[in-house]
């Protein structure tokens, strides 16, 4: 089995790399700036007792990670998305393997790890230059996962400790990892409650949860330690109302449309009745087949399980008032032996049933690599327009007199802006660009993004320089006037 998973593993590798090769340089642009560690911390470990780059990310296993690959290859990208790529196929493998275990017919379980690597929901997590936090969590958490589930069932200490060592350091990688002591939680009570011996079973879920609850202690008194937020505010609030069903309704459409959730989110913003109607077909094609597969399925408790571990695999992001797609990628390896579940038990009811799963297969892949290669190269474009900017701006700082300020005058904001896929003007700068002055050794310079608007308040001011967009590229710095 484990030369099988390596191999399914490697396949999986090369779907990807087919998928993603073109666009596996795509340029740090927005956010990602933000972790673009210059100057680095004296030690990788001193990320573990600092505040992450931004107050909600202390992930310092992706920092001490991304600082070598930024001391080594400087705003070279590639090595990024290849370990992101890598744990997405990981990812697969593990799928593919628990499919397997579960039963699944061999075609079934080729389909689910295929879901996970053509899913437009794993483009930004390979791709975007600092989300392999997300990628590594995910690989980390569900191998936690499964290696309790395997820990129960065998009743093996070595795959409970290996369990317990993925979960801890999925936590370190990301918050999100959280999702995942929710889902081993949810397999704890499937496979230890009693119905019968009610103490009995709350004994057995206290012993095989208490290591997870430590561990999890451990890693909030050392995120405390370093500063960084265990509540939360802003976009990130937590709160317990519709925010939670609308969030987990819109996770819901986004891992299992056909149809690419920018093109989703341009159609809404623009108000292009026919793209959303033609949208809401597409989902509802989907709902209406996977409903029919649970309907005619004998596997409904299996199903279950799976449906309720996704869901506890997005805690505790479907509390936020903030909501991404990025953190669907958690609960992919379920939607997708969900889906191969739902496709096989149709398949099994005879000619309908075959013409069925064919249509809505060539509908989902199909729709899939479409969006992904969408969502691929607007990523890469916003990289190449900020990386073009960026440029600009290195070159003009170098004879700036000391303690300047540069201010990139924004026109009026444009709409759609959809994530990090539809962005406008200096948009690809935001977040950080008061980054920049340090990033080219010039930290005595601040730059700020301000709109056209706003240059007035700045007239007679020394120091003080002004950058427009033309076409796409920066005209020469000029003083307030």
């Amino acid at each position: 089995m484990p030369r099988r998973f390596l191999a399914i593993s490697g396949l999986s590798l090369l779907l990807g790399l087919i998928i993603y090769a073109p666009f596996l340089r795509a340029p740090y642009f927005s956010d990602d700036l933000l972790f673009y560690f210059k100057p680095p911390a004296p030690h990788w470990y001193t990320y573990f007792v600092t505040v992450g780059p931004a107050l909600q990310a202390y992930r310092p296993l992706e920092a001490a990670i991304l600082t070598q690959i930024q001391l080594h290859f400087g705003f070279e990208t590639w090595p990024i998305h290849v370990i992101s790529l890598a744990a997405l196929t990981l990812l697969s493998g593990l799928t593919w393997l628990t499919a397997v275990e579960l039963g699944y017919s061999s075609v079934a379980a080729y389909l689910s790890c295929a879901i996970v690597v053509i899913s437009q929901i794993a483009e930004p997590a390979v791709l975007g230059n600092d989300t392999m936090s997300q990628a590594a969590s995910a690989l980390l958490g569900a191998a936690g996962a499964y290696l309790f589930w395997r820990a129960t069932n065998t009743r093996s200490v070595g795959f409970h400790l290996a369990s317990l060592a993925c979960y801890f350091a999925a936590l370190f990688f990301k918050e999100t990892a959280l999702g995942y002591c929710a889902v081993i939680a949810v397999l704890a009570f499937a496979l230890l409650s009693d119905r019968v011996n009610v103490r009995h079973s709350l004994i057995r879920l206290t012993r095989a949860l208490l290591p997870y609850a430590l561990a999890t202690l451990i890693y909030l008194a050392a995120r405390i330690y370093a500063g960084g937020p265990v509540g939360s505010a802003g976009s990130y609030r937590i709160s317990l109302g519709t925010n939670v069903i609308a969030n987990l309704a819109l996770s819901a459409v986004a891992a299992i449309s056909p149809i690419s959730t920018v093109s989703s989110a341009v159609s809404v913003q623009t108000r292009n009745f026919a793209a959303m109607i033609g949208i809401v077909a597409a989902v509802g094609v989907m709902c209406a087949i996977a409903l029919a597969g649970f309907a005619v399925s004998t596997r409904r408790r299996l199903m279950i399980l799976l449906a309720a571990c996704a869901v506890a695999s997005l805690f505790p992001t479907f509390l936020l008032q903030h909501v991404s797609e990025l953190y669907v990628y958690n609960a992919m390896p379920f939607v997708a032996l969900l889906l191969a579940a739902v496709l096989a038990d149709l398949w099994a009811k005879g000619t309908l049933g075959q013409f069925v799963v064919l249509a809505s297969a060539v509908l989902f892949i199909s729709g899939q690599l479409v969006a992904v290669h969408e969502k691929s190269k607007l990523m890469f474009d916003n990289g190449v327009r900020a990386a073009a900017m960026m440029n600009d701006l290195a070159a003009d700082m170098r004879s700036l007199p000391a303690n300047s300020t540069i201010l990139l005058a924004d026109a009026e904001k444009r709409e759609p802006k959809y994530s990090v896929f539809v962005l406008h003007g200096f948009d690809v700068l935001e977040f950080g660009a008061p980054r920049l002055g340090a990033i080219y050794d010039r930290p005595d310079i601040a730059i700020e993004i301000t709109p056209e608007s706003a240059i007035y308040q700045f007239r007679g001011k020394p120091n003080v320089f002004v950058a427009r967009l033309v076409n796409g590229r920066l005209q020469p710095l000029a003083p307030v006037t």
